[in-house]
């Protein structure tokens, strides 16, 4: 129970919360009544403002707070477990504790102990490969100006639907939504209320992350929103990742192939010796009609081939579309060539393109 403090007073309470941060309602701790065993004072941020509210046990035993009992809770825990959802007669739900100090130094020599005891030793903590790290969305800046947002979506083009988030330094659960409207920017305050994000202070449905909220404003005919959002601007940031992502592709094409051990030569059977008469000539009519040899089966890696192939398009034909926004027609093109490319290799088709004349294909938008 790190939330839970002792007999502090309620300008100590209010203070600490406030240092936590204002921004967030559903921000709270507890403290315990000096004299008063099994009574608390939950303080709690709503409206942006600290608020107080006395638990107390009834006859039953039940915690009561505001006059109300929630899932029959006996044990401060427990309460506290109830009102993480908004509730029936709670204002709001509580998303944010405020840690005891006191209790983390606590918790943490205990954890030390028990280690010792128990002779394990600290394994270091592996660092995951930069491939399987979560990346952030595209359309996801740092601390923009409104002035260098729109700079941005004025550069990429005052299409409806083109946009951006930017953060807002400073405040961890507010960002802007910058979107072309009506061939203007326009800018949208993005704030987090009882757990979940909301535009101009209007609810698209409960989205506890950004992304799902913007996931939602991408899809036409959202109730209440203006324009779909699609057209997104790309960070500097992820535009030097995709950069970064291709000229990896490019290297690891460009790698030599480790060269095969030459075959040893087979050994060559006995002689035989040859047979005079009709004997030799039926032999050698017999050579003459076998069946000849079994053509050489040439076997393609092509999971390896497909998944080099794909992850490069990927990127290519990505960042094209995000940055450059070339026609619709020459994507399909680029997708008709990958999808005949991909075919010919499961197949193992004979003559079949090698990786250069596809990049260069690809770069030229042909579908030959």
């Amino acid at each position: 129970m790190s939330y839970v403090f002792g007999n502090i007073s309620r300008d100590e309470a209010e203070a600490k919360v406030t240092e936590a941060g204002l921004e967030t309602d559903g921000t709270f701790l507890v403290r315990t009544r000096e004299g008063k065993p099994g009574e608390y004072v939950m303080c709690v941020v709503f409206k942006n403002k600290p608020t107080h509210h006395l638990v107390t046990s009834n006859a039953d035993g039940l915690l009561v707070v505001n006059k109300k009992t929630f899932n029959d809770a006996k044990k401060i825990t427990d309460l506290v477990q109830a009102l993480r959802k908004k509730q029936p007669g709670w204002p709001v739900a509580l998303v944010k504790p405020v840690k005891n100090p006191e209790k983390a130094k606590t918790s943490g020599k205990k954890g030390s102990v028990k280690k010792a005891k128990a002779g394990s030793v600290k394994k270091p903590k592996k660092e995951k490969p930069k491939s399987l790290k979560k990346k952030k969305p595209i359309w996801l800046h740092g601390n923009l100006t409104k002035d260098e947002a729109d700079a941005l979506l004025t550069e990429a083009g005052l299409d409806d639907g083109r946009y951006l988030v930017r953060s807002r330094e400073g405040k961890k659960t507010e960002f802007v939504l910058g979107v072309v409207y009506k061939g203007k920017p326009t800018h949208h305050l993005i704030t987090k209320v009882d757990g979940n994000y909301q535009i101009n202070k209007k609810s698209y449905g409960d989205f506890a992350k950004v992304s799902l909220l913007i996931g939602q404003l991408q899809k036409p005919g959202t109730p209440k929103w203006p324009v779909p959002l699609d057209k997104p601007v790309p960070s500097a940031r992820s535009i030097k990742e995709a950069a970064e992502a291709e000229e990896s592709g490019a290297a690891e094409e460009a790698a030599p192939a480790a060269a095969e051990p030459a075959a040893e030569p087979a050994e060559e059977p006995p002689a035989v010796p040859a047979k005079k008469g009709k004997g030799a000539v039926k032999e050698a009519n017999a050579a003459e009609t076998a069946a000849p040899a079994e053509p050489e089966v040439i076997v393609a890696t092509v999971n390896q081939d497909i998944t080099r192939v794909i992850t490069r398009a990927t990127i290519n034909i990505g960042a094209k579309m995000n940055r450059y926004e070339p026609s619709l027609a020459t994507i399909g093109n680029q997708l008709t060539l990958l999808e005949k490319f991909i075919l010919d290799v499961k197949s193992a088709t004979p003559g079949r393109m090698s990786f250069q004349q596809l990049n260069t294909a690809m770069s030229d938008g042909t579908t030959a």
